[in-house]
């Protein structure tokens, strides 16, 4: 048994112990079913959860001096509401973290065949810049958990910064771009829409 899991099953124990206010070792079916939930991800703190729901409510109709049941199958049914509930928020936390990678992939080969069709130097250029920093972004959220937002916001600096860019090499103008400018240098330079938001 690995020491994580050997440490997940005692402090489950010595959590529903001290629920109990006494103290035991799990049952072998209890054991099995801790296994399951350790197997399959399900963070301590979830079934936890459920315990101490079913213990409140246990203690609503409980005689005084009365202990809790000693099985953690008797509370089986709060602690599964609460892993799909577990469940739920994090297949909803995969799919905001996915989005954004979907995003920023979808764009760099956007970037591939227009840098494969374009002929004019300074435009070349321009989104290869763009490329490479696509391709960092993208990298970056494969070993990172960026939020939606996160990268909503890097994407929408990214935009300023290459039209900012395009601008300078253009005209020789240092600064931000003119704002009346922008939409005739996106339309000059076509590169993909970076706004997120917006898609």
């Amino acid at each position: 048994m690995s020491e994580s899991r050997r440490t997940y099953l005692s402090e489950l124990e010595r959590f529903f112990a001290a629920m109990r206010m006494g103290g035991f070792v799990l049952a072998p079916r209890d054991v099995e079913l801790a296994q399951e939930w350790y197997e399959r991800g399900i963070p301590m703190g979830v079934v936890v959860r459920g315990v101490t729901e079913g213990v409140k409510a246990w203690r609503g109709n409980a005689v005084a001096g009365q202990r809790p049941p000693h099985r953690l199958s008797f509370y089986q049914k709060r602690i599964r509401t609460h892993i799909k509930v577990w469940t739920k928020e994090e297949e909803a936390s995969d799919l905001a973290l996915s989005r954004p990678r979907e995003f920023v992939k979808a764009r760099r080969a956007e970037i591939e065949l227009m840098l494969a069709a374009e002929e004019r130097d300074l435009e070349r250029a321009v989104k290869e810049v763009l490329r490479d920093r696509l391709e960092a972004l993208d990298e970056r959220l494969a070993a990172e958990d960026l939020a939606e937002g996160a990268v909503a916001y890097e994407l929408l600096l990214l935009d300023g910064e290459i039209l900012q860019l395009y601008h300078h090499r253009r005209t020789g103008e240092a600064g931000p771009t003119p704002a009346d400018q922008e939409d005739d240098l996106r339309e000059r330079l076509r590169i993909p829409t970076l706004r997120y938001w917006s898609t």
